[in-house]
This record gives C-alpha cells, sequence and structure tokens, in this order.
C-alpha cells in the first residue's frame, strides 16, 4: 500500500515536471490530495 503510494508519487511529479500546462499541472496536484486523504 506504501510502495504504491510512493510509486505514484514519482509518477505525479515526473509528470508534473515535464507538464507546462497549468491546467493538467492543476488536475494532477487535486488528484494527488485527493489520494494522500484517502
Amino acid at each position: 500500500m506504501i510502495i504504491m503510494m510512493q510509486i505514484c508519487r514519482s509518477i505525479l511529479i515526473k509528470m508534473l515536471i515535464k507538464s507546462k500546462n497549468t491546467i493538467l499541472r492543476g488536475t494532477i496536484y487535486i488528484h494527488f490530495l485527493f489520494m494522500a486523504l484517502r
């Protein structure tokens, strides 16, 4: 469970770094917050 969250976190961080689109960045950030709250 913890390992899965770490993998998802690393993928999201890579996507955030690659993405220059602020809308996509915002949706990924919101999704990450939602996952963290679960």
